[in-house]
């Protein structure tokens, strides 16, 4: 059943949520259109490639007419309740933000694994730590951290230590959003989940968010890298923008277009408006 196309039709709209990029007119008072225009911006909230080109409701059949744009934005609801394993995950992540909030708390974790009292991690004990912390402690996964954070890779000293758990700690907040809200709309004016309602016409048009760049362009960046490229980009005030330059002008690899939009954006509401 995961396999399955889903494909929802009446006499007048199709909606193929594998493939929404397209136009629709959906009168609202009909519960069927309605139903499409949620399932459209849940697909599109849910989904950094796509993006809404139009989105304009009105009164009249006849959306020529007093037809008015709206602005939706992007953003996320909380989740009222967690399943059991959802809220483990959530629960050993936030003991990993609050150690990173206090550098006693840091120094406290280190002393702990510091057996030796040697004011320094050897690779077991460094083991020893990301297993308590629940990540991935394999003998690879270590070398290529340790190695990361010291250049001979042997062993790490609290400093070291301190910015290893500072980093987590991004990777942490950044996944306790993800599992404890969901991608919505808002419109500009609330602060509400936007939800049509049982009047009215809506016209929509949902694109690809690359589609304004040159195909060429394009061509050079695998899939992979278009949706980080995205993913980023999504982020800021002008996304358009953004995702042309950094592939018409900077020609970003994945890791390279990572580091700068992490500087560009250093907290989620900061706005890019001009690079």
């Amino acid at each position: 059943a995961q396999k399955c196309d889903v494909v929802v039709k009446s006499d007048d709209v199709i909606l193929d949520i594998n493939e929404p990029i397209g136009k629709y007119q959906l009168n609202l008072s009909n519960p069927y259109d309605r139903a499409v225009a949620s399932e459209l911006l849940d697909l599109v909230a849910a989904d950094p490639t796509l993006e809404f080109s139009k989105f304009d409701l009105s009164d009249s059949k006849d959306l020529s007419k007093r037809s008015t744009p709206l602005s939706l934005i992007k953003s996320r609801e909380n989740i009222s309740t967690l399943n059991s394993e959802n809220q483990a995950e959530v629960d050993r992540l936030t003991k990993i933000v609050n150690i990173a909030s206090d550098s006693e708390k840091i120094e406290e974790v280190f002393d702990i694994f510091d057996k030796d009292k040697s004011g320094q991690l050897d690779p077991i004990e460094f083991q020893r730590m990301l297993y308590m912390l629940g990540f991935d402690s394999s003998e690879e996964k270590v070398t290529a951290v340790m190695t990361t954070l010291d250049a001979d890779g042997d062993c790490i000293n609290l400093d070291e230590c301190g910015e290893y758990i500072h980093n987590v700690n991004k990777t942490a907040q950044a996944h306790i959003k993800e599992l404890t809200t969901y991608p919505c709309f808002k419109l500009s004016s609330s602060t509400d989940r936007y939800i049509p309602s049982n009047s009215g016409y809506l016209s929509i048009e949902v694109i690809e968010i690359l589609e304004g760049c040159n195909p060429e362009d394009r061509s050079c960046l695998t899939k992979y890298q278009c949706i980080h490229i995205i993913e980023a980009a999504v982020r800021t005030m002008n996304p358009g923008l953004m995702i042309k330059y950094a592939i018409e002008n900077v020609m970003l690899y994945l890791d390279e277009s990572q580091i700068l939009f992490n500087y560009l954006i250093t907290y989620e509401d900061t706005k890019v408006l001009v690079l």
